[in-house]
């Protein structure tokens, strides 16, 4: 018999109206996202028996608490991961932008074996954190971690005729925008590395296995800028604790962008490594922090 193969394998999204519960689906409601790997999966909490016998030996174990965890990493392209951007930021796009909210947004993710005719349903998932790396060697790429409710496994997928994937070029470094303070960075930065982090609970109940809607905790958002070593002054901003900004615009090329704005930031590092006889960087960690005039500690703006 066949294996599975990661050539066959398919990743569709389908947002829900009610936390957990996958709505009626009509062909082409589902989107197809174009990842690179994939380890959404069950998780079982177990729960052992401590009595202690003559022989030393365990005699009972329980699953527990389950859940569904994992993440998804993807070449960072416009369009394909609008929905799950959403569910990051707890709001819609307006305007083609979008900042924090506090409305929640899960979605029903089928993960599809399509060799072997298997599909394992994940109900109420939603992301929980989020990293994107810009450098200058490569494809742009992020990471979304997801948690969510239950799955289940079929031999039919749900949606026979999913929407396929906007097949776009990636967003590389070039032709990209790059300001610190909102000034241009020049030809200072080396990278960019973003996270968010929502710091999800997953609560559980008396008589039930299932997790509740997630309750959010302290939205993170923190990251790291890589500069060229050329003088004082963006290292005495973190000697001076000097608050500052950060936004960089992707370009694909084609005229899509997608721009994300920091409005608030500290930088809490000011690390000088030098690993050889080249030159030497500036990496500087930074701290996401609420911004009042944007009301939002982060936005993000796509093109029209």
């Amino acid at each position: 018999m066949a294996a599975a193969r990661g050539s066959a394998s398919r990743v569709t999204t389908l947002n829900e109206s009610t936390y957990g519960q996958t709505p009626a689906i009509t062909p082409g409601d589902s989107n197809i996202i174009p990842v690179i790997t994939n380890n959404i999966n069950l998780t079982k909490a177990l729960f052992d028996d401590p009595s202690i016998y003559a022989d030393s030996q365990k005699r009972f174990t329980r699953h527990g608490n389950l859940g569904i965890a994992g993440d998804v990493s993807v070449v960072y392209t416009v369009s394909n991961f609008d929905s799950w951007i959403e569910s990051l930021m707890q709001d819609v796009w307006t305007a083609n932008v979008i900042k924090f909210g506090t409305t929640k947004q899960s979605m029903t993710i089928e993960r599809g074996f399509t060799d072997i005719s298997q599909y394992a349903i994940y109900t109420g998932t939603v992301v929980d954190t989020f990293t994107l790396e810009v450098n200058t060697d490569g494809v742009i790429q992020s990471t979304f971690g997801f948690i969510g409710q239950n799955m289940t496994l079929v031999q039919v997928e749900q949606d026979s005729a999913p929407t396929a994937a906007v097949q776009a070029q990636p967003f590389v470094h070039l032709d990209g925008i790059f300001k610190e303070n909102d000034i241009s960075a020049g030809c200072t930065l080396l990278g960019i590395s973003l996270s968010v982090a929502k710091n999800l609970d997953q609560l559980y109940c008396l008589g039930n296995d299932e997790i509740k809607e997630p309750s959010v905790g302290q939205i993170e958002v923190s990251g790291t800028a890589t500069f060229y070593f050329e003088d004082e002054t963006i290292i005495e901003k973190f000697i001076d604790e000097v608050s500052s900004s950060l936004e960089f615009t992707l370009d694909d090329g084609s005229g899509n962008t997608h721009t994300f704005h920091l409005p608030n930031i500290k930088y809490n590092t000011g690390n000088i490594d030098q690993s050889d006889a080249g030159v030497i960087p500036v990496e500087m960690e930074f701290q996401g922090l609420y911004d009042n005039t944007e009301a939002t500690t982060l936005k993000i703006t796509r093109s029209a």
